[in-house]
């Protein structure tokens, strides 16, 4: 009987050790990547700040830092994760660095490597006035920059609100 019951012992011992171990899948971080503006840009006027973030589970929070700075402006839970930056008050020249963080619904969190960029609002200086008459003008400036893409030229009258004239 005690044999038996050894036997029994054994073959239950047996058929416990020889449960399937399941394993956890290991949990991944996010990926997270500034799309634009490219590293080393030089940037003007309003940018566009692209960020892509993908997870295997999602993503609930993706955070655009500028300057080390988050505002609450540039904290996304919805795609697309895009910034219209003003960079136009920024004084010419200055740097800038920016990064985004993601979020997952694990609670694990990435950071996108750095992007820097260089601002170049160079405003055109001496404009002068020349050969007014009541149909024409002849307008003369010092260009200080090589990447705009035009001009605009405006006119107000007598404090009102300006209008555009080419």
């Amino acid at each position: 009987m005690k044999r038996l019951q050894f036997l029994t012992l054994a073959v239950l011992l047996f058929f416990i050790s020889c449960k399937e171990k399941t394993t956890e899948p290991t949990p991944t971080k996010p990926v997270v990547t500034i799309i634009s503006p490219q590293n080393n840009s030089s940037v003007a006027g309003s940018v566009t700040i692209e960020v892509k973030a993908t997870d295997d589970k999602g993503i609930i929070r993706v955070e655009i830092y500028i300057d080390n700075t988050l505002d609450s402006d540039r904290v996304f839970t919805n795609t697309p994760y895009k910034y219209a930056w003003d960079v136009e008050s920024l004084p010419d020249s200055s740097r800038h660095t920016i990064y985004a963080r993601a979020f997952d619904t694990d609670g694990h969190v990435s950071s996108s490597s750095l992007v820097n960029t260089t601002t170049y609002n160079f405003r055109p200086t001496n404009l002068n006035i020349t050969n007014a008459t009541d149909t024409a003008i002849t307008l003369t400036w010092q260009d200080n920059c090589s990447i705009e893409t035009g001009f605009e030229i405006e006119r107000a009258i007598d404090n009102g609100n300006f209008t555009q004239l080419a």
